[in-house]
């Protein structure tokens, strides 16, 4: 049986048999697929566009900057070298030798043995006017305390006087700074005060010198300062 015809949508009442084709916008018969580039672009330049002119140069002008203008703190400063150095404990920045515990031990012994000659002298003038030194369990803490009193009298003195002790210059020593300078009486003053904190732990801040990478006991890394030799 003969096919019906289909009825078109806004046709009318217009018939149309089979399939229906929309004819194309641009015709592509004369043309090929691929329009050539020559058409379009010459010679390196869209056809048709004025060729930009050479912009003039301008004069560079130098800038001032105010010294007004504030900067913002990203970056913290550097530290100077003198804070730095403070941050560092026990390190040493001259050239001065510490001196060796040989050196140490006899200058230590020397002023000991002028500490001793001035408490035999006391103990004489006792005796020369009738007294006894009995040692019992009641005075022996008392002259042990008066010996220790003459010990940091003793010290205490070349602190007052910002000097080295008769024993250090007697080995050829002197006290210096980690920088290499004369210390300051300050630094004497810290160095007696830690230098009995290193005899009362029971002498391990004496015996420090031995496993210190820079040979220093506990008051030379308190107080900042070393004996080294004169030379």
């Amino acid at each position: 049986m003969p096919k019906a015809p289909e009825l078109l949508p806004g046709s009318g009442s217009s018939l149309r048999q089979g399939p229906s084709y929309q004819p194309t916008l641009f015709g592509t018969r004369d043309m090929g697929q691929v329009l050539p580039f020559g058409a379009f672009v010459g010679k390196g330049r869209v056809t048709g566009e004025r060729p930009l002119a050479p912009r003039p140069s301008r004069p560079r002008v130098r800038r001032t900057v105010s010294t007004n203008q504030q900067t913002l703190n990203f970056i913290t400063p550097l530290a100077p070298p003198t804070t730095a150095r403070q941050s560092r404990e026990g390190v040493i920045y001259c050239d001065a030798r510490v001196a060796t515990v040989e050196h140490r031990s006899l200058a230590a012994f020397v002023d000991f043995t002028v500490i001793a000659l001035a408490l035999g002298a006391f103990v004489a003038t006792l005796y020369s006017f009738g007294g006894e030194v009995v040692l019992s369990k009641q005075s022996t803490p008392v002259y042990v305390m008066v010996a220790a009193v003459t010990i940091f009298l003793y010290r205490l003195l070349w602190c007052l006087g910002n000097g080295d002790s008769p024993g250090m210059r007697a080995m050829q020593l002197r006290l210096v700074d980690l920088d290499g300078r004369r210390p300051s009486r300050r630094q004497r003053f810290q160095r007696l005060f830690s230098g009995w904190v290193s005899v009362l732990a029971a002498g391990l801040g004496l015996f420090w010198a031995l496993a210190d990478e820079e040979s220093l006991t506990w008051h030379d890394h308190i107080s900042r300062t070393f004996p080294a030799s004169r030379e």
